[in-house]
């Protein structure tokens, strides 16, 4: 259930919430005194003061470079301002109004730089659309990844059978690596436990990475990790009864002849 049902909801939900921090504007990330980039860095905005609802500011910075539709650089613009207020129309659009300020236009290192004083500015604030779309495989459905001939989905949907498997065949193996003889000590199997359990996990994770690859069939999959790691418990568990019963033969042969 952890495996194939909840693991995947909680990738999903994450996803969401990174989809929705995406979708966060300035004035919903903005911190009083701090320089922050914003659309790749193409816009750095500050405020010395900003108010607890988040609607006003004070002592406003902002500097964008200008591209053209070509993505070309055409220079930077700078804004400062007293203050500051979010106005949203009825449309939805959210603009940061600024007042009583200047604009610089131009090119650094350049002489050649326009300035304008205004009373009032309107910044139209992007507002990216919230995504609903989850495209990352480890938190699609476990229902959609069944059929799929996709490879990375194959390998996802075969790593989320294999935990459950790793656990019951983890668990085979220790049973007897559980016991031990007193006289050497409680601890002397767990170092060859934590080294089994480990090189299991390693190579699942090692072929599920060859499987997205395409360097190993996914018929073949995760499935012959699974086997030999079980053959391995099996032979641990069926090893010491075994032994035991294999040298009660010879001490009865020996008795016999004697």
């Amino acid at each position: 259930w952890l495996s194939l049902s909840l693991a995947p909801q909680g990738a999903n939900q994450f996803q969401l919430l990174l989809n929705k921090q995406d979708a966060l504007t300035e004035f919903d990330t903005l911190v009083a005194g701090r320089f922050q980039a914003l659309n790749d860095g193409t816009r750095v905005t500050y405020t010395e003061q900003l108010s607890e609802d988040r609607t006003n500011l004070s002592g406003v910075f902002i500097s964008e470079k200008r591209l053209s539709r070509e993505k070309k650089d055409q220079g930077i613009s700078v804004l400062v301002a007293e203050k500051g207020h979010q106005d949203i129309r009825p449309d939805g659009n959210r603009y940061l109004i600024l007042e009583n300020g200047y604009r610089y236009d131009g090119n650094p290192g350049e002489a050649n730089y326009r300035v304008i004083k205004y009373d009032t500015y309107g910044v139209l604030l992007e507002r990216p659309d919230v995504s609903d779309e989850v495209t990352d495989r480890d938190a699609m459905p476990t229902a959609d990844l069944i059929g799929k001939d996709d490879l990375r989905a194959r390998a996802e949907l075969q790593w989320r059978l294999s935990l459950p498997l790793l656990v019951f065949i983890v668990t085979l193996m220790a049973v007897p690596l559980s016991r031990v003889n007193p006289r050497q000590g409680r601890f002397l199997k767990l170092i060859p436990a934590i080294l089994l359990y480990m090189a299991y996990l390693t190579i699942l994770i090692a072929v599920r990475g060859a499987m997205e690859k395409g360097k190993i069939s996914p018929t073949l999959g995760l499935w012959w990790v699974h086997l030999m790691f079980l053959a391995i418990g099996l032979g641990l568990m069926y090893w010491e009864p075994l032994r035991l019963k294999m040298a009660s033969r010879r001490s009865m042969k020996e008795m016999a002849r004697g």
